[in-house]
């Protein structure tokens, strides 16, 4: 029995899989010459400089002491160096020797990644005043780390750090937990719309394809959302009530959103049924080797697209009041349970109590402009 469960040999091991274990642990390229030298220079250099800055021999000896966001910039630069030179770009890319594209990249990766590092203080003399040098730097710099996280981590670590950047600048946007937590549930209803499209058309499933569907979807469907909560957040602004700039919301944005949403669709539909135009030769086939790879592709965007639209339609004016409608609840409770306390109605504890009766007389603006 324990012989049974004991750990097999490493001869039993496929050696697929022990190929993988070794990719991920110590990085899919393995360089030699110079090349595996220096990188091997830059991994134990970095760590001895993260044992000196963690040390308190910066102080005694008065040199090298950074602050933690000196220390942050330059690290993410030094790991982005070493993401583009010890990852591939794919598995036909070169694993015994560093291209040049990649040298290029990963010295791009690590100016971009140590910029605060390297203009610390010329960026702490003009706070809130970025130049283009920054803007242009700050967007470089987003691209190199999703490349380098999809390099190093795959694509599904990869697809998450672009929801968290998609949160940071949603939550600078908005400034609402909840309105960014709203937005970005789109893509869980895209990705629910691929899986029906696949379930009802696709007879076999492209991993690759249907990954870069739901990638590409992430991008798109979060637009919707945007622009109705921007309306509802405007409409707000101008004085109506949630549930009033809820409902204008909805009439205002259901044809722009329509619209756009049957463009895209519509126009991704020859793909589906494998339609392809000759203009050469004045004819329109159906079928063929080149079409069929792109099948998987338009179903996933269209299917995820159609249903989160429909969805979004439907759910996000009526979540948008979610809040709303707890908060007036919750407070309805308490003014209750205050009232009961001290011997009177719930009505005469909090004025506000009546107002927010249904049964009283409110008065509604018009739902669309």
């Amino acid at each position: 029995m324990y012989a049974a469960m004991s750990k097999p040999p490493a001869s039993a091991v496929p050696a697929e899989l022990q190929q993988l274990v070794a990719d991920v642990d110590t990085g899919a390229r393995t360089p030699r010459g110079w090349a595996g030298r220096f990188l091997t220079a830059v991994a134990i250099t970095w760590s001895l400089a993260q044992l000196w800055y963690a040390s308190p021999l910066p102080y005694v000896f008065g040199w090298g002491v950074i602050n933690d966001t000196e220390a942050r910039a330059l690290h993410l630069g030094v790991g982005i160096f070493l993401a583009f030179l010890a990852y591939p770009l794919a598995r036909f890319a070169p694993r015994e020797r560093i291209p040049a594209y990649d040298w290029l990249l990963a010295i791009a990766g690590a100016f971009a990644g140590s910029y605060l590092f390297f203009f610390y203080a010329q960026i702490a003399a003009r706070p809130s005043q970025p130049t283009p040098m920054d803007t242009w730097v700050s967007v470089a710099g987003v691209l190199l780390l999703f490349e380098a996280t999809r390099r190093a981590l795959g694509w599904p670590m990869a697809a998450l750090a672009a929801l968290f950047m998609m949160a940071v600048i949603l939550l600078w946007q908005f400034n609402n937990f909840w309105q960014v937590a709203l937005t970005l549930s789109a893509v869980i209803l895209s990705t629910a719309g691929v899986l029906v499209g696949v379930n009802l058309l696709l007879p076999y499933v492209s991993i690759l394809m249907i990954g870069t569907g739901i990638v590409a979807l992430a991008g798109i469907v979060v637009n919707n959302n945007i622009i109705l909560i921007d309306t509802f957040n405007r409409l707000r602004e101008d004085g109506r009530s949630p549930e009033d700039a809820a409902i204008a919301t909805a009439a205002q944005r259901i044809r722009p959103i329509l619209l756009t949403t049957g463009t895209t669709m519509f126009g991704l539909f020859p793909m589906i049924i494998q339609m392809n135009v000759s203009f050469a030769d004045g004819a329109i086939n159906f079928g063929g080797a080149s079409s069929e790879w792109w099948v998987q592709l338009a179903t996933a965007v269209v299917f995820g697209l159609g249903f989160s639209t429909m969805m979004i339609l439907l759910v996000t004016p009526a979540w948008l009041l979610a809040p709303y409608r707890i908060g007036r609840w919750s407070k309805r409770q308490w003014n209750r349970v205050y009232g009961l306390v001290r011997g009177t109605g719930a009505a005469d504890a909090d004025p506000s109590y009546a107002a927010n009766d249904p049964g009283e007389k409110k008065s509604v603006l018009p739902a669309a402009e």
